[in-house]
């Protein structure tokens, strides 16, 4: 999770005042919420003929691959992730 990202998670839920420890075990919880957001997604837009190959990249962990792969498939990764950020912060500020 970028730095950018993590700013606006900690000034949207309103945990400024935490000490860093605290801020960032938070911000761990909803980075795992996010991925688990951002995987539901990559499945209900990627082909069946397709996630294989996906959940064989996502195992490996390997990003420099995904974007190419999803890039193919009409996704656009880093808009996939904003998406998944805003939809799980604001099921969490609702």
């Amino acid at each position: 999770m970028n730095n950018e990202l993590k700013q606006k998670i900690i000034v949207r839920l309103g945990i400024e005042d935490l000490d860093e420890q605290q801020q960032e075990s938070v911000l761990i919880d909803i980075g795992e919420t996010i991925l688990r957001e951002i995987v539901l997604n990559l499945l209900d837009v990627v082909p069946a003929e397709s996630k294989q190959e996906l959940q064989d990249l996502l195992a490996q962990g390997d990003l420099d691959a995904l974007e190419p792969f999803l890039g193919k498939h009409g996704v656009d990764y880093n808009n996939l992730v904003q998406n998944a950020s805003e939809s799980v912060l604001a099921d969490i500020s609702a």
